[in-house]
């Protein structure tokens, strides 16, 4: 009744296995399992070390596939463009892969598609003469591709075709965001 190697036998039976190594390749823990427990409690140091090893290989192998499936579902979110919920997923396994990175990958990919927002109505606002809504947008983005320019460019435009120069409004709000545009420099741009 204190044999070890007894109740890792009745284990194994338990469980349909041939040999001690095939317990680690079980679908679930075998840590409720009363022949393991009393295997355990029989055990050795050495003989413990071995047969718990067992159920952590098991464990480590069901976490390991969890956060695999966890991975890929954030990976996947990122190509569909859903990077909220991307970065939910690499939240739960931040120290798995590259799960830090992914995160900050699709902070700056949604942050880019803002942009590319903005700067594309502006780019809109402009093709269709609204130029003073053009000219607010690209410069809510100065930083963005050639946006500085673009609103110069607007303005540009706004004067040639209107024949007016810019009004103050537009010229106040341009400085006001950094890009600096008096109207004689607009009439000449």
């Amino acid at each position: 009744p204190e044999c070890a190697e007894a109740y890792v036998v009745k284990l194994l039976i338990e469980l349909e296995l041939k040999k001690p190594s095939d317990l680690a390749q079980c679908k679930a823990p075998i840590s409720d399992s009363p022949n393991y427990q009393k295997a355990l409690r029989f055990a050795t140091p050495e003989y413990r070390e071995t047969i718990e090893g067992y159920n952590n290989a098991i464990i480590k192998r069901i976490d390991t596939a969890r956060k695999d499936e966890v991975y890929a579902r954030g990976v996947e979110l990122m190509k569909l463009h859903r990077y909220d919920e991307a970065v939910q997923y690499f939240q739960k396994i931040t120290s798995y892969k590259d799960a830090t990175q992914k995160i900050e990958d699709c902070k700056k990919l949604k942050e880019t598609e803002r942009l590319d927002g903005i700067y594309s109505r502006a780019t809109e606002l402009l093709n269709t003469k609204q130029f003073d809504e053009a000219a607010k947008l690209f410069a809510s983005i100065p930083d963005y591709k050639d946006a500085k320019k673009m609103v110069a460019n607007g303005l540009k435009y706004y004067v040639e075709v209107s024949n007016m120069p810019t009004t103050n409004e537009a010229v106040a709000y341009l400085k006001a965001n950094g890009v600096i545009v008096a109207p004689s420099k607009a009439v000449n741009a």
